[in-house]
């Protein structure tokens, strides 16, 4: 009836045939196939399970995202590609020159005559590798030093000017070596690298900093 209705109001005067080749062509109703007006609302489809494709892709994408955000991906990512390397360190290094370094050892508190005396030395650095255990040897015309270190542990450290510091050194992954001496309540920070086939040493204490340079022998 509702079909009859909307032809009566659509074609008044159509007839028969025609009228129903009109409500056909209103409808476009053909073999095996109906579609609804325009106007006509459409309902959704109801709750259905996820084809197999899809589940797959949620799982390939979860794993993905867990491994490129684990700490071995993001240190692969990183400038180096690589772990931290120590041995870069190895080997004998000369002093080449001083920066500000009359300054530091006054911020010290180290005494005027052997400010020169160190000032003044040649000096080599030894830097050697057993195990898991590294040497740092420092011979000069002033005085010789040597202190042996574990990575990570704290070690007791009678140093070339006379200080005795409660020593930690560690590595990060820019290849950088930082010591930190401790004593009396005060903090010394000694930082090495490698940079253009030299060693760079930087040290500061109380905001008093000195770059000491060495060559590689």
């Amino acid at each position: 009836m509702l079909l009859t209705s909307i032809a009566d109001r659509s074609f008044p005067l159509a007839k028969g045939r025609a009228r129903a080749t009109a409500l056909t062509s209103l409808f476009s109703i053909g073999p095996g196939r109906q579609h609804m007006p325009k106007t006509a609302k459409i309902k959704a489809p109801g709750p259905h399970l996820a084809s197999p494709s899809l589940l797959w892709s949620f799982f390939l994408s979860a794993s993905l995202a867990r491994l490129f955000s684990s700490p071995a991906a993001r240190l692969l990512a990183s400038p180096l590609g690589a772990m931290a390397n120590m041995n870069i360190f190895i080997g004998t290094w000369r002093l080449d020159y001083n920066q500000n370094f009359l300054i530091f050892l006054a911020e010290l508190g180290i005494g005027a005559i052997v400010r020169g005396l160190r000032n003044m030395a040649r000096e080599d650095t030894i830097i050697s590798r057993n195990d898991n255990t590294f040497t740092i040897k420092t011979k000069s015309t002033f005085k010789n030093s040597e202190f042996s270190f574990k990575l990570g542990e704290k070690f007791d450290e009678n140093t070339i000017d006379g200080r005795k510091t409660q020593t930690l050194i560690t590595l990060d992954d820019n290849n950088v070596l930082t010591q930190v001496q401790q004593w009396d309540g005060k903090e010394c920070t000694i930082t090495r690298k490698v940079d253009d086939g030299k060693l760079i040493v930087e040290c500061a204490f109380n905001g008093v900093k000195c770059t000491r340079v060495y060559k590689k022998e």
